[in-house]
């Protein structure tokens, strides 16, 4: 299976992207942290945590509520 880009997210600084890489198989980039070779239930865990911290970053989420 050929690398396919799934998701691209621009938010100033720190690129997110999430990316299938074979059947099950899965990379997340946020920034410079590169995390390969995910289970799609991993890859959706870290695709989570990385997109609240973005968040947070932006002012947008406040988990001091």
């Amino acid at each position: 299976m050929k690398t396919k880009l799934c998701y691209r997210f621009e938010n100033g600084q720190f690129p997110i992207e999430l990316k299938q890489t074979g059947i099950d198989c899965f990379t997340v980039r946020y920034g410079l942290q590169v995390k390969k070779n995910l289970s799609y239930v991993r890859a959706a865990h870290e695709l989570g945590e990385v997109l609240f911290h973005a968040l947070s970053c932006e002012g947008i989420v406040d988990n001091g509520l």
